[in-house]
C-alpha cells in the first residue's frame, strides 16, 4: 500500500512539473504547487479509503495463522 501511495505522490509530480515551463516564473511555481498539494489531497483521500478493507484483510490473516 505504502508503494502505491508513492506512485500516487510521484504522478503528482509529474503533473506537477509538466505544468511549468523551463524557467518557470514565481506564479507558475504557485500554481504548480497548488496542483500538487491538490492531486495529493486527491491521493491522501483515496488511500484513506482503503484502511477499512486493509485492516480487515490483516485481521483476517492474523486469524488464519
Amino acid at each position: 500500500m505504502q508503494e502505491r501511495f508513492q506512485r500516487c505522490a510521484m504522478r503528482c509530480q509529474d503533473m506537477a512539473r509538466e505544468s511549468m515551463s523551463y524557467d518557470a516564473t514565481t506564479l507558475e511555481q504557485e500554481k504548480a504547487q497548488g496542483k500538487m498539494n491538490g492531486c495529493m489531497d486527491v491521493c491522501g483521500k483515496e488511500f484513506l479509503g482503503k484502511v477499512p478493507k486493509l485492516k480487515t484483510d490483516i485481521i483476517a490473516a492474523l486469524n488464519r495463522m
